[in-house]
């Protein structure tokens, strides 16, 4: 479910979501795999790969979506690149 009206609603909410923000550049835009709200409030944006290792472009990728999160949301979500077998923090 793409609509993120149950946000505000609901005590916990995660889906894959659309994020787009204008720049001076033109628009950057994607649909993060999940973003989680905890009480309508934005958390966590988190990026999941079907493969072992992960790289910069993942870690790069994961950090644009946390980006237009926090510009869209007025927030600073932590972002996470899950892996198979190990999970990532962006920022760290």
């Amino acid at each position: 479910m793409l609509d993120p009206y149950a946000a505000a609603y609901e005590s916990i909410w995660a889906s894959p979501l659309p994020l787009a923000w204008r720049f001076r550049f033109g628009w950057l835009y994607g649909i993060a795999d999940q973003v989680v709200f905890e009480e309508g409030s934005l958390k966590a944006v988190i990026e999941y790969k079907s493969y072992y290792n992960v790289n910069k472009m993942e870690i790069t990728q994961a950090s644009l979506y946390g980006l237009l999160a926090s510009l869209v949301f007025a927030t600073r979500p932590k972002v996470y690149v899950k892996a198979l077998k190990k999970i990532l923090e962006v920022g760290e």
